[in-house]
């Protein structure tokens, strides 16, 4: 469980996120959505600690990650797995070279447990003999399951996706979204996930939270959303051209 309490944050003059509270549960998919510039990704970023915030705190299963030193950070790092927006993969590394260099940085694994860890994860992502391939010989949708197999390589307790499914084709967003939603299911990990695609929210969201205006407008699950009096909410929904379930 991840805890989110009374976080602010601006740039200058500008807020972007005011009093903030919010709550990330355990095993589920929780979703925060919001139109461009409302301040999910810099709240997302708040919360892994590439940014820091102005006040307030964010709290993993009691440990408040806020306040803690760099070197408790850098230990609790290996306990979270991050798949940022562009995949974020090396382009002059393999596959095998990308999905292991966490392992090669943080564990003292042999090279037999390391080249063990990185096939099982990329066969848990559906992806097979690609390990001596390199990135730019790979598809948009291979990429992204690279970097997920990369994100789950170190068996992390918390997940982070951002905008996962940004420049895919709608059947490999789906394919994306199936992948996701079966490991937060079968490693239980607490996942957080950056996204405007509205039938992404609908089709793997368990818990949903919407950012308008800096702040929290709305929470509940993605069934709710229908029976949300919530105008924002719902026309930022019609505006994505996705019809309500």
């Amino acid at each position: 469980m991840i805890e989110v309490k009374n976080i602010y944050k601006s740039f200058e003059s500008s807020k972007v996120l005011d009093d903030i509270n919010v709550t990330f549960t355990q095993g589920k998919i929780n979703m925060v959505i919001g139109s461009s510039g409302s301040g999910k990704t810099v709240l997302l970023k708040c919360i892994i600690g590439l940014l820091q915030p102005d006040s307030g705190s964010v709290i993993y299963d009691g440990r408040n990650f806020t306040v803690m030193n760099y070197k408790d950070k850098k230990g609790f790092r290996k306990e979270v797995g991050m798949l940022f927006q562009g995949s974020a993969l090396f382009n002059s590394m393999t596959v095998d070279q990308n999905v292991g260099f966490p392992l090669r940085m943080f564990t003292t694994m042999t090279p037999k447990e390391v080249k063990s860890r990185i096939d099982f994860c990329l066969e848990r992502v559906n992806l097979g003999k690609v390990n001596s391939l390199f990135p730019s010989e790979l598809s948009g949708g291979m990429q992204k399951r690279v970097g997920i197999a990369r994100a789950i390589v170190m068996n992390p307790k918390y997940l982070f996706f951002d905008e996962p499914n940004s420049g895919l084709d709608p059947k490999t967003s789906r394919v994306i979204d199936q992948l996701i939603k079966e490991i937060t299911v079968d490693f239980n990990t607490t996942s957080l996930l950056n996204s405007h695609d509205m039938t992404s929210v609908f089709d793997i969201g368990d818990q949903i939270s919407f950012i308008h205006n800096s702040k929290i407008w709305w929470q509940g699950k993605a069934n709710e959303i229908v029976h949300s009096k919530n105008t924002e909410l719902l026309q930022m929904i019609e505006a994505s051209g996705h019809d309500l379930p």
